[in-house]
């Protein structure tokens, strides 16, 4: 068992499913201390599956798109922990499939919040507490990498979040401080669920077709993409920052 993350402590964000569980998962399997927030009491799952297991990792509930909820997760880590090693923003939401004229403003305005405010919030109340050899990974997408129709809003946020997070990188690196950007393609989690049945009725046809849409004719698994995470937040990605890490199974590359 790799012991990379021995008597470090990560936050990661959207703990409660998909990648963001298998990630603090995983962080846990290899020594972290895991703070796992969720917006709903999912995460106690997630908690609850680590200590079992023998790790630690403490829950806390909350919207990460607003600032109070945002200071008081790093608050609490600080007052149970007294660090912050990594920091993995995953926490997310689609939005709308709807084209860009018919729009909603506050639904616009939301995924914005949600995706890009909670990253540029979290960084900026964590940064103060991290010091040399820690990491950041900010979740965007694929679609942080290219255009969709009807995905405005949510690809909107991706490509913000990589800007965001390559100033930042810039300006912490003379800390040591990393900053990367990981941009998943298909994997099987809830909010890729929601994203289907937004798309299409016939979800199963929708599914083969953007598996053949890969190079791997898959979608990846929530535990593939927690490895990588693992990995760019590890020491073992020492001299990798201000990048960005499309892990898509080779769709982007038979485009």
């Amino acid at each position: 068992m790799s012991s990379r993350f021995n008597g470090k402590v990560a936050i990661v964000t959207g703990a409660g499913s998909g990648i963001g569980r298998a990630t603090a998962l995983k962080l846990a399997s290899e020594g972290a201390s895991v703070v796992c927030v969720t917006i709903s009491e999912s995460g106690k799952a997630t908690v609850r599956e680590i200590t079992e297991q023998g790790g630690e990792a403490l829950f806390i509930q909350g919207d990460v798109s607003k600032e109070p909820v945002v200071q008081g997760v790093i608050q609490e880590t600080i007052e149970r922990y007294g660090k912050i090693d990594c920091l993995y923003n995953n926490a997310a939401i689609t939005g709308d499939n709807t084209l860009v004229v018919d729009y909603p403003l506050e639904t616009f305005n939301r995924v914005i919040e949600t995706n890009l405010y909670s990253q540029f919030m979290m960084m900026k109340y964590a940064l103060p507490h991290m010091t040399s050899g820690s990491s950041i990974l900010n979740c965007a997408s694929l679609h942080g990498t290219i255009g969709m129709a009807g995905d405005a809003a949510y690809s909107a946020s991706k490509h913000a979040i990589i800007g965001l997070t390559k100033s930042v990188a810039a300006e912490v690196g003379h800390l040591n401080i990393r900053a990367n950007v990981l941009a998943p393609g298909p994997v099987p989690t809830v909010m890729m669920g929601r994203y289907e049945r937004l798309l299409s009725d016939d979800v199963e046809g929708l599914q083969a077709a953007i598996a053949s849409g890969t190079a791997l004719k898959r979608y990846g698994t929530p535990e593939e993409v927690a490895n990588f995470v693992c990995f760019l937040l590890s020491d073992e990605a020492g001299f990798i920052t201000g990048t960005v890490h499309l892990i898509d199974g080779g769709y982007s590359a038979t485009k």
